[in-house]
């Protein structure tokens, strides 16, 4: 599984350093406590990017009622973060490092149709299809929640700016 993440981060990062400036569409909506934001039409290696670039990734989707959400929010013909790590090969890892546990392939795909299809897209239908990562997607940036400090660090912060107040006002008088 390290050897998977390891690919993944790789790949990420190889298409970071090439992408163009994509913008958002307008299109975005709410999850599970997760952010999704759709992109412009790109390559999938410059939508990966550019969701990185907003603090995410391409959708990782894990189970059908997200599926189902991408799909009634954003429509077909999007890149999701699903990718093949070698050429005609038989494995799909998430650029997020999402472990693959939930598949929705269309009937007979993944087919690697001119041993190039590296990129994954939802169809209208919610199902998936292996693609050529260079056609023109919209992709879906999927942005996990940052958790909130809790109750105790803000406390323990709060008494320590007070604590150095109180020190600097010792010192000046």
């Amino acid at each position: 599984m390290n050897l998977i993440k390891v690919l993944v981060l790789n790949v990420t990062l190889a298409v970071a350093c090439s992408a163009q400036a994509i913008g958002t569409t307008g299109v975005s909506g709410d999850f599970n406590g997760h952010h999704y934001v759709e992109l412009e039409d790109s390559s999938w290696g410059d939508a990966e990017a550019a969701a990185v670039s907003l603090g995410g990734h391409l959708v990782s989707i894990n189970g059908q009622s997200e599926n189902e959400f991408v799909r009634q929010v954003f429509g077909s013909g999007t890149w999701i973060g699903l990718m093949r790590i070698a050429d005609g090969g038989d494995t799909f890892v998430w650029s997020s490092g999402d472990a693959l546990g939930y598949t929705n392939w269309s009937s007979f795909e993944p087919n690697n149709s001119g041993g190039h299809e590296n990129a994954v897209e939802l169809y209208s239908d919610g199902t998936w299809n292996d693609l050529g990562a260079e056609q023109l997607r919209r992709g879906i940036v999927e942005i996990s929640p940052v958790p909130e400090p809790s109750v105790g660090i803000m406390l323990v912060a709060g008494l320590g700016i007070v604590g150095a107040m109180a020190r600097r006002r010792q010192k000046a008088a």
